[in-house]
């Protein structure tokens, strides 16, 4: 976290930031994404002479730059944003973000598509302090939920995992320590809940070592719903998310793994996000078209 803090000044300035989106939306696209749902804090930003912007404001620089970027290059499906506060506060602050996050969904109806609270777990506090303001949520916005990132077993940290699933969480962030609990597994799988993988960020944060041991190779051989996705690649200098795949599929991956999956991957990316049915049939075929370059390609090089 203090990274973040440590490039605020520069970032915080709205025309700044601004690029930087821009940017970040580039190196993407450059390493074959096509489809962002983004977390973010909303910063407050500021102008030059020192005033600061609403928090409106900061969706509206996200929105506009998306939809420039859309235009610049056709074939890409479009971001949506997650707002995700810090989750190491007192019940009422999130009582206050739940009432911020219904008020940008009134605002950026399509745009805005969930809520998270992001932070070390173990230095926030759990979910279930947290139960009665995020019931307020209105049903029209998704949770997408970081928990179980750790090790251990039986702490409210991993206990984090059956609160989300019982929140209605779409997704899981991280999710690693659901292979500790089987029931957790069986209501993922019932309920359709994709686990976003990150194994760049799990062994640098040195949850794991070894990719072959990584809790998602059980989720495969088991079936559970997952999708690949990057946590802060830019901190240690990977790809905005072709390492992560590459890892997935080298080190996680069945020894037997093929073509097949890295498909079925790729497509979980727009089946499991928080785009509309006709939105994900659109962006399907966008996806279908790269990947018939992309194969073709392959058989050209053989």
């Amino acid at each position: 976290m203090s990274i973040f803090i440590l490039l605020d000044g520069l970032l915080l300035y709205a025309p700044i930031w601004a690029e930087y989106y821009y940017n970040a939306l580039t190196e993407m696209y450059a390493d074959g994404v096509q489809y962002l749902e983004l977390r973010s804090l909303l910063p407050d930003l500021y102008c030059l002479d020192g005033t600061p912007l609403k928090m409106t404001d900061t969706v509206a620089i996200y929105k506009s730059e998306t939809e420039r970027f859309m235009a610049n290059n056709p074939d890409f499906i479009g971001a949506r944003l997650i707002y995700a506060p810090l989750r190491g506060v007192e019940p009422k602050v999130v009582d206050e973000y739940v009432q911020k996050c219904i008020a940008l969904k009134k605002e950026f109806p399509t745009f805005l598509t969930g809520f998270d609270l992001v932070g070390q777990e173990e230095l926030g506090r759990p979910l279930i302090d947290f139960v009665e303001p995020l019931l307020k949520m209105p049903e029209d916005i998704n949770f997408y939920f970081h928990c179980g990132e750790t090790n251990w077993f039986g702490t409210s940290i991993d206990e984090n995992l059956i609160d989300a699933i019982l929140l209605g969480t779409k997704r899981i962030g991280h999710g690693y320590a659901i292979v500790k609990h089987p029931v957790a597994i069986e209501m993922v799988k019932k309920l359709d809940i994709a686990i976003e993988v990150c194994p760049v960020s799990n062994q640098v944060l040195q949850l794991g070592q070894d990719y072959r041991n990584h809790p998602a190779a059980m989720l495969i051989a088991n079936d559970v719903p997952i999708v690949i996705a990057s946590d802060d690649p830019s901190f240690w200098r990977a790809t905005p998310l072709t390492h992560d795949f590459y890892f997935a599929f080298l080190g996680i991956a069945p020894f037997s793994a093929d073509l097949k999956l890295l498909k079925h991957l790729a497509i979980s990316s727009i089946r499991y996000s928080g785009l509309t049915d006709e939105e994900k049939s659109k962006g399907m075929d966008k996806w279908q078209k790269q990947w018939n370059k992309w194969i073709e390609s392959l058989t050209k090089a053989a």
